[in-house]
């Protein structure tokens, strides 16, 4: 995945009415675990205003931890860590 996008987030402006806007994940510099899955090392996550984007999040993924239980041939996913988040 590099990015999705979706119009099902709502946000509540300054006026406290709530509005649908659509909201994109941007994943990118993807690196390969110690067991060869491949996971995103940057993430961020945007409200696309009409007026201009607003990036809420921008982080570094440093860690993935496999805690899962194993059925049979199904995994759950792993757990990704995020760094202190990009300063601006």
């Amino acid at each position: 995945m590099i990015s999705f996008t979706t119009n099902d987030r709502a946000a509540q402006g300054t006026d406290g009415n709530i509005e649908y806007i659509p909201w994109s994940a941007i994943c990118n510099d993807y690196q390969r675990s110690q067991n060869g899955i491949k996971y995103p090392t940057n993430f961020q996550a945007v409200w696309n205003y009409p007026d201009g984007d607003f990036v809420y999040f921008d982080g570094v993924i440093s860690e993935v931890s496999y805690g899962y239980k194993q059925y049979g041939r199904m995994n759950t996913l792993p757990c990704l860590r995020q760094q202190n988040p990009r300063q601006n």
